[in-house]
């Protein structure tokens, strides 16, 4: 079932308005809310996302002890973002 989502101008979980993947340094602020949102992440956390102004490029800077203590990224979320991230960082 199509939800529609994808007429959004905005992109979701990392991706650009083609639906390719966009590197973690190129978010804004809502993506990186969307794609904690797609992760399952709470409301709450995307809320926290979105007041501490973390974009991709601060996700790509941040230390996973700030990720998981200070934003309480819970650790499913963390572990699929740190993947991502560090197979970013090898390219």
């Amino acid at each position: 079932k199509n939800s529609g989502s994808r007429i959004h101008s905005k992109s979701f979980a990392g991706q650009n308005r083609s639906g390719d993947a966009k590197a973690i340094a190129e978010w804004d602020v809502e993506d990186s809310c969307a794609y904690f949102r797609n992760l399952g992440c709470s409301e709450e956390l995307v809320n926290i996302v979105r007041l501490e102004k973390m974009d991709g490029e601060s996700l790509s800077l941040a230390d996973k002890d700030f990720l998981r203590k200070e934003l309480g990224i819970p650790f499913g979320a963390l572990v699929k973002f740190l993947a991502r991230r560090s197979a970013e960082q090898q390219q």
